[in-house]
């Protein structure tokens, strides 16, 4: 099971295969990205982004 910790809401998860698909929020001014994005998480995933909207950089965290 995926656990979003920062900077994204997991929308849906396929535990048999490992993938989810998550949606970015920005923490500083709660923008949400019109993009929905997919991955796979073993034990962690961090990635970083700018938000378009107040340019914030923004991690993302998820633990599987």
């Amino acid at each position: 099971m995926a656990i979003a910790i920062k900077g994204c809401i997991i929308l849906e998860e396929d535990e048999k295969w490992g993938r989810m698909t998550y949606e970015r929020v920005c923490d500083n001014c709660g923008y949400h990205f019109d993009k929905v994005h997919t991955g796979i998480v073993k034990s962690s995933l961090n990635m970083s982004y700018k938000c378009p909207k107040c340019g914030h950089n923004q991690r993302i965290e998820i633990i599987g």
